[in-house]
């Protein structure tokens, strides 16, 4: 059972009541205070994520004051969040009736069709906010998502480049700039990669994913970098360590800290028997009898990778 915070729901009980009384006692109460008051409580209400009740409030709001701009951009943005396309979009086309070169509201239109499926229309709100504002990295950010998403890689590399140009440091722009340049520019991929690192991203399935790519490109360095953001109690730690413990073991051959990395990562609950197959497969892994005998300890070495005796050798110990 999902449990609202109790203070914020005990500050929207008393604002209620206090406008109960004051619209029950004091009817000296001008229009735009109350409704500056039932926009204080739709924010309460959106806060609690109940976007129904914040809706019911900013409209209350409006009724009173219909110049109170900020309430009717809230409304719009509770109808987005409660599914409510169509209430989303009308609103925000009569807020841009009275104010057309407002771009946060355009870009929100955008969005608000690009969520509702409606594509084209979603291009068009984006090209016309380029047509007024042409380094807007959010506009340029999602013309980039949409060609992406619809199989158009080269168009969406180009929207990519161009946003980057103008927002060095956002992660997500980062992570889809390199993912798309990885198949036909793997250094220039492996560059915009460092730069993603080095925006202190919070999406850790997404690091681990970019380390993962890093240590198949065989860049090590940037690769255990990414591997060790990885917070302790994150559930792609196991994940993590394993990446870790495949690159100390293949790139910077350190048998003892690959090892009890290795070790580490099992005792995390990692058991993906095809990652640790490519480990025992890579050529230039160190102490590949120590690493099995490892997973045999732990139960994780398959009967058929199981080295012959003419395979074994002293070099193989750590």
């Amino acid at each position: 059972m999902c449990r609202r915070p109790l203070l914020q729901s005990v500050a929207v009980v008393s604002l209620s009541l206090a406008l109960l009384t004051a619209a029950g006692c004091a009817t000296w109460v001008r229009g735009s205070e109350l409704a500056r008051e039932y926009y204080n409580i739709g924010n309460a209400y959106y806060d609690l994520e109940l976007f129904e009740r914040a809706a019911d409030y900013y409209q209350r709001a409006l009724a009173l004051d219909s110049r109170l701009s900020p309430a009717g951009y809230n409304l719009a943005r509770a109808y987005v969040r409660d599914g409510r396309y169509p209430q989303a979009r009308r609103t925000l086309q009569e807020l841009l009736a009275d104010d057309p070169d407002n771009l946060l509201l355009r870009e929100t239109l955008a969005y608000v069709d690009y969520l509702s499926g409606d594509m084209q229309r979603a291009v068009a709100g984006y090209q016309e906010i380029l047509a007024l504002s042409p380094l807007n990295a959010n506009a340029l950010f999602n013309l980039g998502r949409i060609a992406e998403e619809q199989q158009r890689p080269e168009e969406a590399l180009r929207y990519y480049e161009r946003a980057v140009a103008v927002e060095e440091t956002d992660a997500q722009l980062l992570y889809r700039y390199g993912r798309l340049l990885l198949p036909e520019h793997p250094e220039r991929a492996v560059a915009v990669f460092e730069r993603y690192l080095d925006s202190s991203p919070r999406d850790y399935q997404r690091v681990v994913e970019v380390a993962d790519i890093l240590r198949r490109e065989r860049y090590f360095t940037p690769a255990l970098r990414a591997y060790q953001k990885v917070p302790s109690d994150h559930s792609e730690r196991p994940r993590a360590l394993f990446g870790e413990a495949a690159a100390l073991l293949v790139g910077v051959q350190d048998s003892q800290r690959g090892l009890e990395t290795m070790e580490q990562a099992l005792e995390a609950g990692f058991s993906d028997s095809e990652a640790i197959l490519a480990v025992l497969e890579d050529q230039d892994l160190v102490a590949p009898a120590a690493l099995r005998a490892l997973l045999e300890r732990y139960e994780l070495l398959q009967a058929d990778l199981e080295p012959d005796d003419a395979d074994a050798s002293v070099n193989d110990q750590p």
